[in-house]
């Protein structure tokens, strides 16, 4: 409901631009472009910087061994999307040793 909200928003704002203040539908348009891609930049840069901080993360939890990753999970003082970021590594360690005890 919100969206269709903005784009009615959006849509009348434009006509009162191009209508009452004699703005040409070219410059509008190429308003409305540079927005987008100013958009699409931010956001790209945006989920440049988290991957990072998520690849550092994992780095950093990699480098524990299993019980100070225990530890690292029962501590509640720590964000909860760190403590599950550790559990996930520790339960994949868990999967790699017990299937390397199948093979053999």
């Amino acid at each position: 409901m919100l969206k269709l909200i903005f784009i009615i928003v959006l849509i009348g704002g434009i006509w009162f631009v191009h209508s009452k203040l004699g703005v040409k539908w070219s410059s509008i348009f190429m308003g409305l472009g540079a927005a987008v891609v100013a958009l699409v930049s931010w956001s790209s840069k945006s989920n440049s910087s988290s991957r990072k901080a998520g690849h550092d993360l994992v780095n950093r939890l990699s480098s524990l061994t299993n019980y100070e990753l225990k530890n690292f999970i029962n501590d509640y003082n720590n964000d909860p999307m760190e403590r599950q970021t550790a559990h996930n590594i520790l339960r994949s360690r868990r999967k790699t040793i017990l299937i390397g005890i199948n093979k053999c």
